[in-house]
């Protein structure tokens, strides 16, 4: 019953956010919206602890979207879109944080990523787990509620994974 109510909630969110605009999905800003990496460490953070091969990255937040957003940010907060998460897995002596981002390699190849750090009370970030994705260095964006988190790049395709953690590992599973 409970994962009928969760799944529910996912597909009412992302209902929401389909009746919320007048744009057609090919409109939608979402889908050509392009940032810059230009950051090269986050929160004292090496880009190259992250990974390697990158050179500069950016986190995204509802202040670098671009000018056309403004009228969907409001049902965006409501509906519990957001590209930064802290603690949510809320383990025992480690505390977590879920980005959404863009990044440009070594070789000039750009792309988006979903990003989790954590750390033990004060210490330093450490990477926990990163997906990414080759491509237009565009939008992704985490949509959660009470006991799930998800990660997409189109919010008017239902297009989401499911980000879980077990046994102390995290991964991306396809929301059903």
């Amino acid at each position: 019953m409970k994962l009928c109510r969760d799944s529910l909630t996912l597909v009412l969110a992302v209902f929401a956010v389909s009746i919320s605009t007048a744009q057609e999905p090919v409109d939608a800003w979402w889908l050509h919206a392009k940032f810059v990496p230009n950051d090269t460490e986050y929160q004292s953070l090496a880009v190259a602890k992250i990974n390697p091969n990158w050179l500069k990255i950016s986190i995204l937040s509802f202040a670098a979207l671009p000018p056309e957003s403004r009228a969907d940010v409001i049902w965006m907060h409501r509906n519990g879109f957001d590209f930064e998460v802290a603690d949510f897995f809320k383990r025992k002596n480690l505390i977590d944080r879920e980005l959404c981002g863009v990044f440009e390699d070594r070789a000039g190849r750009k792309g988006r990523f979903l990003l989790v750090l954590e750390r033990r009370d004060a210490g330093p970030w450490k990477v926990a787990f990163l997906h990414q994705e080759y491509g237009q260095p565009g939008f992704s964006v985490l949509l959660r509620n009470r006991t799930r988190l998800y990660w997409g790049t189109c919010m008017r395709c239902g297009e989401f994974n499911r980000l879980r953690l077990k046994q102390g590992h995290f991964y991306l599973e396809p929301a059903n």
